[in-house]
């Protein structure tokens, strides 16, 4: 006999998968056709999940729902068609590999806490969570950004192609990564990868995002970084 516990177990099993076949439908046919009005309901839906209460928040990651390849935890990491060129673009699929820093681990918790005494990342932010995101391994947990979007865009746009302190994994493009790793606290959504692209310099923001990006030079010494740190406070 089926207790009231495996019936409800079996009800929540079946409406998960009516979801992600929802899901999986929606991200097909935008990948097939563009249809902005599918993108539009399946960040919506997405979005939901990725604020709700019950599945977690996305910056740390303790997700009730299942973290495969296929699953819906948060929005795809990618908008953009394959006729545009670049690098290969991935959709539909959680990002989990993290950026890559080779330098001294010091470096990025300094990094870390000058966000948050900055207020553009909030100051709850898990170090270890941070630290992980530019391990060059494996990350599922999303950073909570409180900045405006060309601040954001900016900061990893001198980190990666201007400054080459930090790199990206094989196949996987600059703006797509950003989209995948950091949440938008002002909009309550990810960061669409067209929007980063399309980011002027913020600048009332330009010497605090070059003094930020010289903490994780290895050319500029930890003494004057510490400087550069207190100078700021």
């Amino acid at each position: 006999m089926t207790s009231t516990y495996d019936f409800l177990k079996q009800e929540a099993a079946s409406h998960f998968q009516s979801i992600e076949r929802i899901v999986i439908h929606l991200q097909q046919v935008y990948n097939e056709t563009g249809d902005d009005q599918a993108k539009m309901v399946l960040d919506s839906l997405l979005g939901n999940f990725q604020t709700s209460t019950f599945f977690g928040s996305p910056a740390t990651g303790k997700n009730l729902l299942k973290k495969d390849e296929n699953s819906f935890q948060g929005p795809p990491e990618s908008n953009a068609s394959k006729a545009r060129g670049g690098r290969p673009k991935i959709t539909g699929k959680v990002i989990s590999k993290a950026f890559i820093f080779s330098g001294e681990s010091g470096r990025l918790m300094m990094f870390c806490q000058g966000l948050k005494a900055l207020g553009w990342i909030a100051a709850e932010t898990d170090d270890q969570v941070f630290v992980d995101l530019f391990s060059g391994g494996e990350t599922r947990q999303r950073i909570i950004w409180k900045g405006d979007t060309n601040t954001l865009a900016e900061l990893f746009k001198r980190l990666v192609k201007e400054r080459g302190l930090v790199s990206l994994p094989d196949k996987l493009s600059l703006w797509v990564m950003v989209s995948g790793h950091f949440w938008n606290q002002v909009r309550g959504q990810v960061f669409e990868p067209d929007r980063l692209r399309s980011t002027h310099t913020p600048k009332e923001n330009d010497q605090t995002i070059a003094y930020l990006v010289n903490i994780l030079d290895p050319d500029v010494s930890m003494d004057k970084v510490r400087k550069m740190m207190e100078s700021q406070r």
